[in-house]
C-alpha cells in the first residue's frame, strides 16, 4: 500500500468545518476590510452610474389570413405554397421591416440623434436632451464625415469659445464658423445656462448612431399565435426614449402607407396621361365643328331629317359605346404587353367585367407582396420565383380576357355597322354638308364619352387612395418605466457584500491549499495514524528552560503532561528508554529532550540524556556544557561510562549528559559496534530514564540503529516547519517496524482561534497557550486528544 498517496488523497478530500470557522474568525479583520471596500465600491457605482430606463410600446399587425394569394388559379404546387406563406400583412415580414437599419436611419436623421449635448460635471458628464442651451448644425465641405467632439464655454456679447483638444476657436452665435473640413453654425436656445459651466458637443457618424439605436431596440412577437409586436428601447433619458420609439413606430406606419399608395399613384399617373391625350383630341374636334359651322353658316338642320337622325342616333350611341370600350380594351392590351410595365400595378379601367377586375386585384396584390419580400430576401429566393410565376400567369390571363372582350366588341361593332349602313342609305338624300357635320359630331361624342369616363375613374382612384390605411396600429404608445432597470441598488450592494465575503474566503481556502506545513494536530491525524502524545507550546527560549523556577508556567505543565503520558506507554519497567528523532534538523528534538529530562529529574528520577546526533550535536551547547570527550571516545575505548558522564545542575542533581564527543567519520558503523550493547546495558542498570537525542530519521539511519535499544520513540513535528509529506517517513517506519512504539510530539504550538475550533478539550489553569503571555486567559489545550 502506498501510504503517501493514501494520506495525500485523504487530506485533499477532507474538510474540517470547525477549523474553517476558526480560520474565518482569525481573519475577521480581512472580512471587515474587504466587505467595507466592496460595499463602498458598490455604493459608488450605484450613486454615480448612469441610470438606464426601458421604454415599451406595442404594435398590432392586421394579419389577413385570407390573403390575395389564396384561391389564385394555378398549379396545385402554387396553391399549397400560397396556403403556407400568406404574404399579405405577414407579421413575420413586418417584424423584419421593423428591425431594418433604413428605418432607424430615417429616425436618426429626423431627430439628429448623432449630435449629443452634455453638461460637464465634477464627476461625470450629464446628457442634455431638449434642455441644451445651444443647438449645433454642421456640414462637410468635401462631403466626407469625420466624428468630432468639442467643449463650449459661453461668453458675453453673444459669443462662445470652442475647445478642440489643444485648439481654441472663438465665435458668435448665428454666425457660420469653418473649422477644418466642417462648417459649424451655432444657435442659442431658450434653455438657461451659466457662463462658468462647460458644455460638451459630440458629433458621431449617423451610421454608428443607427447601429447603436438598433442594438438598444428590440422587437419581438408577444405570442406565437398573436400578431402583436412588443417594442422595447433602452435609454438613459426616458423622454428621449419615448420620442425615439414613437418616431420609429410612426416611420414604420408611414412606410407601410406609402407602399399601399403606390398602386393608386400609378393608376392616377396613367389616367392623367390619357386625359391629356383625349382632351387634346376633343379640343381639336370641337374646333373643327366650330370652323365647319362658321364656314357653312349652319345653325340647324331641316325637320325632314329629324326622324332619320333620331334613328341613326340610337345606332350612333351604341357605336360610341362600342368605340369607347374598344379603345379602353386596346389601351389595356398595349399597357400589359409593354415590358416596362411588368413590375407596375395594372389600372382597373374596365368595370363591367367582374372576372377581369378580380384578375387585376389579384395581380396588383401579388406585386405589393413581391416588393415587400424584396426588403428581406433576394430575387433568387424560391418565394420570389414562385410569385414571379404567378404574376406572369395572371398577366397572360388578363391579356387573354382582354382579347376575348376585344373579339366580342369587334363582332358587335360589325353588326352595328351593318345596321347603321342601312340607315345611312335611307338618309343618302341628306345634303352632303349635313352628313359631314354628322361625322364630326360622331367623333366629338366618342371623345367626349371617353373623356368623361377617364375623369370619373380619376375621382374614384383619388377616393380609394384617400381611404388607404396602414395594416399597423399602435395599441400602446411608447411609455418609459418609472424605475430604472440599471443600476439595481439592492442587487449591487448585495453583490458587493458577496464579493467582500468571497475574497477573504478565497484567500483562506487558497492559503490552506498551498500551505504544505503542519498547522495543528488534525493535520497530523489526517496524514498519519500515529498518536500525538504531547503538545509543547511556543517558547521565547529555544534552549534549556529552568522549569524549577517556572514551575507553574504553561510550558512546565505541558512537559509534566508529556512525562505522565510517557509513563503509560511503558508501565512496569524499571528503566524507560525513549528515542527522539524527526524528519529534518531544526524541529526541536534537543529542546524537547533537555526539558523533558529536567522534568523527570525534578520528580526525583535519575535521568541520562544521550547526545547521539553524532553528525550535528546541539545538546552540549544548549546546556552550556563543554567536554572534550564523549560517546565516540567511549565506544572506541575501554573507558568506564562514569568517567564521561557530565552532571547537569538541576533539582536533586540526578540529571546527567553523555556528550557526543568528537564527530566521527563513520557514525553508523560505530553504532553497530558490539561495544554498544554493553554500554546500553550498563546505562539501563544505572538510570531510571534514558533519553536518546538522535539524528533525523529522514536523513540518516542512526535512529533506526538505535531503535532496538529504546522502549518507545518520539517523532518530533514542529508547527509551520515540518512538511506534511515528511510524515510518510513516520508511516513507513510504522509499517516496517523501524521504530519501537512510535508517537508524535507536536512542538512549538501557537494556539489560534482556528485551532481551538479544530479540536477541543480544555481545562482552566489560568494560562495562555504560549509562554509569551502568562496568567490571563483561561484556555489551555489538553496535550493528548481522545482517540
Amino acid at each position: 500500500m502506498d501510504q503517501q498517496s493514501y494520506t495525500e488523497d485523504q487530506r485533499e478530500t477532507s474538510f474540517n468545518s470547525k477549523k474553517f470557522i476558526g480560520q474565518v474568525i482569525d481573519y475577521w479583520y480581512l472580512f471587515v476590510i474587504c466587505i467595507s471596500i466592496a460595499v463602498a465600491v458598490a455604493w459608488l457605482k450605484v450613486h454615480y452610474a448612469t441610470p438606464m430606463y426601458r421604454v415599451n410600446a406595442q404594435v398590432l399587425i392586421k394579419d389577413d389570413k385570407n390573403g390575395a394569394t389564396q384561391g389564385l388559379a394555378g398549379s396545385a404546387d402554387g396553391m399549397a405554397f400560397s396556403s403556407l406563406f400568406n404574404m399579405k400583412s405577414n407579421v413575420y415580414n413586418e417584424l423584419a421591416i421593423l428591425q431594418t437599419l433604413d428605418l432607424y436611419k430615417k429616425v436618426v436623421d429626423e431627430m439628429s440623434l448623432n449630435i449629443s449635448y452634455y453638461h460637464k460635471g465634477n464627476v461625470r458628464e450629464v446628457e442634455l436632451y431638449n434642455s441644451s442651451p445651444v443647438n449645433v448644425y454642421y456640414r462637410s465641405v468635401d462631403n466626407t464625415f469625420n466624428p468630432s467632439s468639442f467643449t463650449i464655454n459661453f461668453q458675453k456679447d453673444n459669443g462662445f469659445i470652442l475647445h478642440f483638444g489643444d485648439s481654441t476657436v472663438a465665435g458668435h452665435f448665428n454666425d457660420s464658423l469653418r473649422i477644418g473640413k466642417k462648417v459649424y453654425f451655432l444657435t442659442r436656445t431658450a434653455n438657461p445656462f451659466n457662463y462658468s459651466d462647460t458644455y460638451i458637443v459630440s458629433i458621431n457618424n449617423p451610421d454608428y448612431t443607427t447601429a447603436g439605436l438598433a442594438s438598444n431596440l428590440s422587437a419581438k412577437l408577444m405570442d406565437v399565435k398573436a400578431t402583436v409586436i412588443n417594442l422595447s428601447y433602452n435609454t438613459n433619458i426616458p423622454d428621449k426614449g419615448v420620442e425615439v420609439l414613437s418616431n420609429v413606430m410612426n416611420a414604420y406606419i408611414q412606410r407601410d402607407l406609402n407602399e399601399k399608395n403606390k398602386i393608386s399613384d400609378s393608376t392616377l399617373q396613367f389616367i392623367n396621361n390619357r386625359i391629356a391625350l383625349v382632351g387634346t383630341d376633343l379640343s381639336g374636334i370641337e374646333t373643327d365643328i366650330q370652323q365647319f359651322k362658321q364656314r357653312n353658316r349652319i345653325a340647324d338642320f331641316s325637320a325632314q331629317s329629324q326622324q332619320l337622325i333620331q334613328n341613326s342616333s340610337a345606332y350612333l350611341q351604341q357605336g360610341n359605346d362600342l368605340q369607347v370600350k374598344m379603345q379602353v380594351v386596346q389601351t389595356m392590351i398595349d399597357y400589359i404587353k409593354q415590358e416596362t410595365n411588368n413590375r407596375r400595378p395594372v389600372p382597373s379601367l374596365i368595370s363591367n367585367d367582374p372576372t377581369f377586375l378580380a384578375l387585376v386585384d389579384k395581380y396588383n396584390t401579388l406585386q405589393i407582396q413581391r416588393d415587400r419580400l424584396l426588403l428581406s430576401v433576394k430575387e433568387t429566393n424560391p418565394v420570389i420565383a414562385n410569385l414571379d410565376t404567378q404574376i406572369q400567369n395572371l398577366r397572360l390571363d388578363m391579356l387573354k380576357s382582354l382579347q376575348n372582350q376585344q373579339e366580342s366588341l369587334l363582332i358587335a361593332n360589325k353588326q352595328l355597322k351593318v345596321q347603321n349602313s342601312q340607315v345611312d342609305n335611307l338618309i343618302s338624300s341628306v345634303p352632303q354638308k349635313e352628313r359631314q357635320f354628322l361625322d364630326i359630331s360622331r367623333q366629338q361624342d366618342v371623345k367626349q364619352a371617353l373623356y368623361s369616363f377617364l375623369l370619373q375613374k380619376k375621382e374614384e382612384t383619388a377616393i380609394a387612395k384617400a381611404s388607404n390605411v396602414s395594416n399597423a396600429t399602435i395599441i400602446q404608445s411608447a411609455r418609459a418605466d418609472v424605475l430604472p432597470y440599471f443600476p439595481q441598488k439592492s442587487t449591487t450592494l448585495l453583490l458587493g457584500v458577496l464579493i467582500g465575503l468571497a475574497l477573504p474566503t478565497g484567500f483562506i481556502i487558497l492559503k490552506s491549499y498551498v500551505n504544505n506545513k503542519i498547522q495543528n494536530r488534525d493535520d497530523v491525524a489526517a496524514v498519519s495514524p500515529v498518536t500525538v502524545i504531547a503538545e509543547i507550546g511556543h517558547s521565547k527560549s529555544s534552549g534549556f528552560i529552568s522549569l524549577q523556577e517556572e514551575g507553574r508556567s504553561l510550558i512546565a505543565e505541558q512537559f509534566r503532561v508529556f512525562r505522565t503520558n510517557l509513563e503509560f506507554t511503558n508501565p512496569g519497567k524499571k528503566t524507560s528508554t525513549v528515542l527522539f528523532t524527526s524528519s529534518v534538523s531544526g524541529e526541536g528534538k534537543s529542546f524537547i529532550v533537555a526539558n523533558l529530562g529536567q522534568i523527570y529529574a525534578i520528580a526525583g528520577k535519575k535521568v541520562l540524556i544521550m547526545e547521539m546526533d553524532l553528525r550535528k550535536p546541539k545538546l552540549s551547547k544548549m546546556l552550556n556544557l563543554s567536554s572534550a570527550e564523549g560517546f565516540t571516545n567511549l565506544i572506541t575505548s575501554d573507558k568506564p561510562v562514569s568517567e564521561l558522564l557530565v552532571p547537569i545542575a538541576v533539582q536533586h542533581n540526578t540529571m546527567y549528559l553523555l556528550p557526543s564527543g568528537p564527530i566521527p567519520p563513520n557514525p553508523a558503523e560505530l553504532l553497530l559496534s558490539g561495544r554498544m550493547d554493553e554500554i546500553m546495558a550498563e546505562l539501563k542498570n544505572n538510570f531510571d530514564v534514558i533519553l536518546i537525542d538522535t539524528a533525523p530519521i529522514g536523513a540518516v539511519t542512526d535512529a533506526v540503529i538505535l531503535g532496538k535499544y529504546a522502549d518507545v520513540s518520539m517523532y518530533i513535528v514542529r508547527q509551520n516547519v515540518t512538511r506534511i509529506n515528511s510524515l510518510h517517513i513516520l508511516n513507513e517506519s510504522l509499517v516496517d517496524s523501524k521504530l519501537p512504539s512510535p508517537y508524535v510530539v507536536f512542538n512549538d504550538v501557537r494556539l489560534k482561534t482556528s485551532d481551538r475550533y479544530g479540536y477541543g478539550y480544555r481545562y482552566g489553569y489560568g494560562y495562555e497557550y504560549s509562554s509569551e503571555v502568562k496568567g490571563k486567559k483561561k484556555v489551555f489545550q489538553l496535550a493528548v486528544k481522545g482517540k
